[in-house]
């Protein structure tokens, strides 16, 4: 078998405490998938062939505002480093999913696309996502004209995992020229003025309330799986599992100083590796799901409790 790397090689001690929990990181890449020996066979050997539209999940208006961003020391302590200094970001408006993407919406997009590893683009080769127990089962009779996907029996609700940022930028891009409209993930700011509660935030320590087993499923209530999406309370602009179920990827790169160097209109630096992860999952510690907490990991990374929302700009 391979071995798996290390989730992070330069953690900083927050995060390790959450990751170094985590299932292995999965970092492997192929270019296609019409030789891989190990994925299941089933009794069926055609795949679905008939266009399925895609599945919009529901939208939240978050209108432009000037904020607060990073850890306050009376409100979400105990700070970390990369969480400070608290800075003002001017974000526009913009709508974020109510929910995380699901599994049943994600794999309209893999059966039309018809390849789990990006065949396109500067990114060709990137692998998008892992079959996951609770997430998308892969079919193949070892020819990729008869591969196909589909949703794990009974986790169509659930927030699809697996998926690495390559994936989730993909399938940015795909809902986008399927609907016309500017689908993209969050960028860091976005995230944490939605997870905030936006201008309706009573400046909770996690998205939506002081009690986190309100609001999220984490290591103490979860059973270390994800649950399906919108089963905890939302927040205050009414978007729900933004604190837990699963890290959601931002689009913005992640590092130890990312706050201390990048201030001002809604920063976006795309020229690193390291992309960055919101929110906790339902395997952290409740320190880990609070809306100050930033993880980032290499953008080919992916594990049990990677996954992410949409964002529609304007």
């Amino acid at each position: 078998p391979i071995q798996q790397p290390p989730v992070n090689t330069q953690p900083n001690p927050r995060v390790a405490r959450d990751t170094v929990k985590n299932m292995p990181i999965n970092t492997q890449q192929r270019p296609d998938i019409s030789n891989d020996s190990n994925r299941n066979t089933p009794a069926q050997t055609t795949p679905p062939k008939a266009t399925v539209a895609p599945i919009e999940g529901q939208m939240i208006f978050v209108q432009a505002a000037i904020f607060e961003m990073g850890c306050d020391e009376k409100r979400d302590a105990p700070c970390a480093e990369n969480e400070k200094p608290q800075h003002k970001v001017a974000v526009g408006d913009y709508s974020i999913g109510k929910y995380e993407v699901t599994n049943e919406e994600y794999v309209i997009f893999l059966n039309e696309y018809g390849n789990d590893y990006k065949i396109n683009d500067p990114n060709k080769g990137q692998k998008l996502i892992y079959e996951n127990k609770w997430g998308i089962a892969f079919h193949s009779q070892g020819d990729i004209a008869t591969a196909y996907y589909e949703a794990q029996k009974g986790y169509e609700k659930y927030p699809v995992v697996g998926v690495t940022w390559y994936g989730a930028v993909a399938y940015c891009e795909w809902l986008s020229k399927k609907t016309g409209k500017k689908y993209r993930l969050p960028t860091e700011a976005e995230w944490e003025y939605a997870a905030r509660g936006g201008n309706k935030s009573r400046q909770y320590t996690y998205s939506g309330s002081n009690r986190i087993g309100d609001v999220a499923w984490y290591a103490a209530n979860s059973s270390s799986k994800t649950h399906t999406v919108g089963t905890k309370a939302a927040n205050e602009l009414g978007i729900h599992d933004m604190s837990g179920n699963v890290w959601e990827w931002c689009s913005d790169v992640g590092g130890d100083d990312y706050y201390k160097n990048t201030r001002g209109i809604n920063p976006q630096i795309i020229d690193r590796n390291n992309r960055v992860l919101r929110g906790g999952s339902a395997y952290s510690l409740y320190n880990m799901c609070r809306n100050a907490m930033r993880n980032f990991m290499a953008a080919s990374s992916s594990n049990d409790y990677f996954g992410f929302r949409l964002v529609v700009g304007y």
